[in-house]
């Protein structure tokens, strides 16, 4: 992960699963206060993609 190095903020959105948390723990262990938890913005689904799915199904049905 020396790539992300050197970035002021990294932004993640991660799955909101064991395997998610592990790597944002990993992440915020090595480059501390600049990673970002950004997984709380789709915190009732599994992930970003599920989340997204969710909200174009809903726009539609209210069309």
């Amino acid at each position: 992960m020396p790539y992300l190095k050197g970035y002021t903020a990294i932004n993640c959105y991660l799955d909101n699963d064991n395997a998610g948390k592990t790597a944002l723990a990993e992440l915020t262990a090595i480059y501390g206060s600049t990673v970002i938890d950004r997984s709380t913005l789709y915190s009732e689904f599994n992930d970003l993609n599920e989340y997204i799915t969710h909200q174009s199904s809903t726009i539609k049905q209210n069309k």
